[in-house]
């Protein structure tokens, strides 16, 4: 069930047709039966040259017959009948019907590359070498930069390790310098605390003396004369 051009949808088509270079039209069987891609088709010939059309086959049959100068009719599966009887010489195609159902879809398969590049030279005003050319030195390009930045990351990494490397030796080294700090620390304190132990210091204990009897008094005397002790 193709597409319906409703009013808005076609006044955004005719907008983009107006502002392009080209008209690239997909060729087969079911473009070949749409309404929409029929009225593409005629607003681009009647606003634009039929040189610039591009034709890309991706199924079905294209073949122009040289001395009508038009589309073989029977023979053309691909082609939309409003291009019959409308160019001036058989205009520029690429059969790219094999690619319907391929694997080789990739820009590195030769054959693909070079039809893409046969489409993509004619829309940047180019030729095939010139692209080619072009292609190559973007390559190369692609390529130097790619390289500049493996050099790049390759330069920061290693930096990245020496710096890590100095830190983990600078640590290394700030913990051995705190655990010296630690010990001398310890050991002057113990020192200072054996300087100043708070414990009093025992007195020195006093040498003993034997007791003397106790003497006893003398009456004294009233004539003042001596008196003779005696046993009472």
């Amino acid at each position: 069930m193709g597409l319906a051009v409703t009013p808005d949808l076609w006044n955004d088509i005719r907008t983009a047709l107006d502002s392009s270079a080209w008209l690239v039209i997909m060729a087969s069987p079911e473009a070949a039966a749409s309404e929409g891609v029929g009225k593409e088709i005629l607003h681009w010939l009647d606003t634009r040259t039929p040189d610039r059309i591009l034709l890309v086959v991706t199924g079905g049959t294209l073949k122009w017959d040289s001395r009508a100068g038009d589309f073989d009719r029977e023979a053309s599966t691909a082609v939309h009948p409003a291009l019959y009887g409308r160019l001036r010489a058989a205009p520029r195609h690429v059969d790219m019907s094999w690619a319907r159902g391929s694997d080789r879809l990739t820009l590195r398969d030769r054959a693909f590359r070079d039809q893409i590049a046969e489409i993509a030279a004619p829309l940047h005003g180019l030729t095939r070498d010139e692209l080619d050319s072009a292609d190559i030195r973007e390559e190369r390009r692609v390529r130097r930069l790619v390289r500049l930045t493996i050099v790049s990351l390759s330069i920061l990494l290693v930096a990245a390790l020496v710096a890590a490397a100095l830190a983990v030796n600078a640590l290394g080294t700030a913990n051995r310098q705190r655990k010296i700090a630690t010990a001398r620390f310890m050991a002057d304190r113990s020192a200072l605390i054996g300087d100043s132990d708070p414990r009093p210091v025992p007195a020195p204990r006093r040498r003993r003396h034997p007791r003397r009897p106790p003497q006893r008094r003398r009456p004294a005397r009233h004539d003042g004369g001596p008196v003779q002790a005696g046993p009472r």
